[in-house]
Formats: C-alpha cells, sequence, structure tokens
C-alpha cells in the first residue's frame, strides 16, 4: 500500500508511522522535526518501490527572516552569539533568489540524516547531525547535483517580535521534552532579545528530490554575509 500521510511540526518521520501495524513499512523523503507537509508512506510489497519514490521531485513553501541565525539554520538550533553582520537590503535578497542557478552542487547540511564515510569508536557509521552535535567537524562533506524547476518569492511581510517569538515557542512546545536539545533551545529564545519588527520572506520552490531548504539558506547566508534563519518549512506536494 501506498499512502499519503500529513506530518505535523514536532514529531519525526519515524513517530508518525509508529501508528501502522504492517510488518514491513517504510517513508520516503526525511522531513525535519521543525517542517511539515505531504510525506509518503510505503508498506508491505510496496516498500520495494523504494527506490522510485525516492527520486520524486517536491515543492516546498518555506519562510525565513533575517538578523538570527543558528547552527541548524532553523529554530531548533542554537543561535550565534556573533552579532557582526553586514547590513544589506531587501532587494539584495530579492535579486539573490531570481538571478539564482536552476542547476548547482548542494552540500548536505552539517544537521542532516546523510552517513558519512566515518565511523565512531563503535565501530559505527553516525549521520552528520550526531557528529556534529557531539562535537566533530567533518571535513569535505559531499555534495550532490540538485535542481531548482520553479521559484517564486511568494510575499514579503514585517511581523512583529513578539509574534515570532510567539511562533517559535509554540512550535519548539510540540517536540517531546528529551529530543533535540528542546530544554536548550526553549531556554536561550526565553532569553533573546528580538527586534522590534522582522520581515518574513516566503518562497515557493519546486525542487529535485534531495534538496535541502535550510542548506539553501545557509548558502544564501554565507553568500550575501547576513544572518538568516528559517522559520517555516511546508511540503506542499510530491510528484
Amino acid at each position: 500500500m501506498i499512502i499519503t500521510e500529513y506530518k505535523p511540526v514536532g514529531i519525526t518521520c519515524g513517530q508518525l508511522i509508529k501508528k501502522y501495524k504492517n510488518e514491513r513499512i517504510a517513508y520516503v523523503g526525511r522531513l525535519d522535526p521543525m517542517a511539515h507537509g505531504l510525506i509518503n508512506i510505503l508498506t508491505d510489497d510496496d516498500v520495494s518501490l523504494m527506490e522510485i519514490y525516492m527520486r520524486k521531485n517536491k515543492t516546498y513553501k518555506f519562510k525565513f527572516i533575517m538578523s538570527v541565525n543558528t547552527d541548524t539554520d532553523d529554530i531548533l538550533g542554537i543561535h550565534s552569539l556573533d552579532d557582526k553582520q553586514k547590513y544589506i537590503q531587501l532587494i539584495d535578497i530579492i535579486n539573490y533568489i531570481n538571478n539564482f542557478p536552476d542547476k548547482y552542487k548542494q552540500k548536505y547540511h552539517i544537521f542532516s540524516s546523510y552517513k558519512p564515510n566515518k565511523k565512531n569508536k563503535d565501530n559505527k557509521r553516525k549521520a552528520l547531525w550526531w557528529w556534529t552535535v557531539n562535537g566533530y567537524t567533518i571535513d569535505n562533506i559531499p555534495e550532490r547535483d540538485v535542481k531548482i524547476y520553479k521559484k517564486k518569492i511568494v510575499n514579503i511581510e514585517k511581523k512583529t517580535g513578539i509574534d515570532i517569538k510567539y511562533e517559535f515557542f509554540d512550535k519548539l512546545c510540540r517536540i517531546e521534552d528529551d529530543k533535540f536539545r528542546k530544554g536548550e533551545t526553549l531556554k536561550q529564545w526565553s532569553e533573546y532579545e528580538f527586534d522590534d519588527f522582522y520581515d518574513v520572506f516566503t518562497c515557493e520552490f519546486s525542487v529535485s528530490s534531495g534538496f535541502y531548504i535550510r542548506q539553501f539558506v545557509k548558502d544564501m547566508s554565507d553568500k550575501l554575509k547576513v544572518k538568516l534563519i528559517v522559520i517555516d518549512i511546508e511540503r506542499t506536494s510530491i510528484e
């Protein structure tokens, strides 16, 4: 059986499929804990179709703001203590997105499930996020070819810092207490001095399999030398 489910914010894909009792079950195309949207679930004999479903293109609607960044490039990370950043105008971000190439080589995000060819003391390969959380630096993170089929800046709106803070806490409180540095993250945002207002960019990208929205925003942050953080990712279609 092939099932298309909606994953809400705050749970992992593994938690989502626990309600199914099938002996054979797998999800296709991981979504971050803070992301929400559509995910395909394969059960029984259809698990063998994994490779076919892995190659499907996807569409995401995502939001990001300036002046804040974290190690995960979303609200679940630990924010940078470095307040230095280049001043840029909104048009700089607009031009960056509109002029970005349709094909490029994208690195795996350091907080991703990709397992590099490196083993821990127990002789086991671990995901990039595990190495990062435990203080290791992975050299020469692999790249892969990805494509952007359609891209659009849907909206740019102003939101108050109070509204942004409320949104952060609303989403973070949906995570189980023992997962993803939740306590540390909530503490840092409770102490963080939010700006009075933020410009919130909403974009919609149709992309090839394996495209990381957080990595795209990180690359944009590095290129423009400005702090950026993803505050929402929704997968709206799987094609």
